[in-house]
């Protein structure tokens, strides 16, 4: 049921919608549907990290984004730089094609050899569809990499914080929420609830996407005017007129048959406020203000 599910996120016109499309290669190729809707220079060395100790040690990679989009170096085998967008719904790595004839060897989050990057059923897209307003990328990082870790995106410091799985994280120096529960299905889809105007909704966890997403059933109640969202709540943050969309497409009604409001919250959330994931302990937190 859930593979079925996840598989039919992958339809173009959500893509199309997200500045991603998948060309016919890419869907032929891609064994559960690659999701971007459902859908991190070089060389650095774990440092002064908050919450760092010595049995599971933290590890930093310098975190950008563009317009919305989160992303990471990966150093290559010969020692080049890639870019890497972060994705929390594609189940497996992704290159583009020009991308996938670079690589050589292993590919390491910010050269380091304790965060390698999973090229296990890594699938191919054009360079097309991993170009996002102007800026090209050769690949992006998926869950099957990060879910290794407990990781704090760090929009604001610029830096992404990941610690191999082990006793619960405090993230010393940062002022964290309670812990948001979340739904993890096949230890890629991360479901959670939101409110925007003051109500409720169930939504889903997407960094790959770059604006907020909800069925017409969102945009009736009013949660979503004209691109943007008046406001969003979680953990203990709230993000005000927030670039939003309307999109009435098969993957979201999978979610919601009935049309009942669902939304799709994307990586901007963490450009202005850390946010930490953990997908073994199915919990999130946000910085709060």
């Amino acid at each position: 049921m859930v593979e079925e599910h996840e598989a039919r996120v992958s339809d173009g016109g959500a893509h199309r919608r997200l500045g991603i499309r998948w060309s016919d290669e890419a869907r032929r190729s891609t064994r559960l549907g690659g999701r971007g809707l459902l859908l991190l220079l070089v060389g650095l060395l774990p440092g002064d990290v908050r919450g760092q100790s010595t049995s599971h040690p933290v590890l930093e990679v310098p975190l950008h984004h563009h317009e919305g989009r989160l992303w990471v170096p990966v150093r290559n085998g010969d020692g080049t730089e890639l870019r890497f967008l972060l994705s929390t719904g594609t189940p497996f790595t992704v290159l583009s094609e020009s991308g996938a004839e670079r690589v050589t060897g292993t590919l390491t989050l910010g050269g380091l050899d304790q965060a390698a990057v999973t090229l296990t059923d890594a699938q191919t897209m054009d360079d097309t569809s991993l170009t996002w307003r102007g800026e090209r990328f050769d690949g992006m990082v998926a869950p099957n990499t990060l879910n290794a870790f407990d990781l704090l995106l760090d929009g604001p410091g610029e830096r992404l914080l990941l610690r191999p799985v082990g006793p619960p994280v405090s993230w010393e120096g940062y002022e964290l929420s309670g812990p948001v529960r979340l739904q993890v299905y096949h230890g890629v889809v991360l479901a959670l609830q939101v409110a925007m105007g003051g109500t409720s909704y169930p939504a889903m966890l997407e960094l790959g996407t770059p604006v907020l997403l909800g069925n017409p059933a969102v945009g009736e109640a009013g949660a979503i005017d004209d691109g943007r969202a008046p406001s969003l709540e979680l953990g203990g943050a709230t993000w005000t007129d927030l670039p939003a969309e309307i999109e009435d497409h098969p993957s979201i009604r999978r979610f919601s048959p009935n049309g009942d409001p669902f939304v799709i919250v994307g990586g901007l959330i963490a450009v202005d406020c850390p946010v930490s994931i953990s997908w073994v302990r199915a919990e999130l937190r946000t910085c709060v203000r």
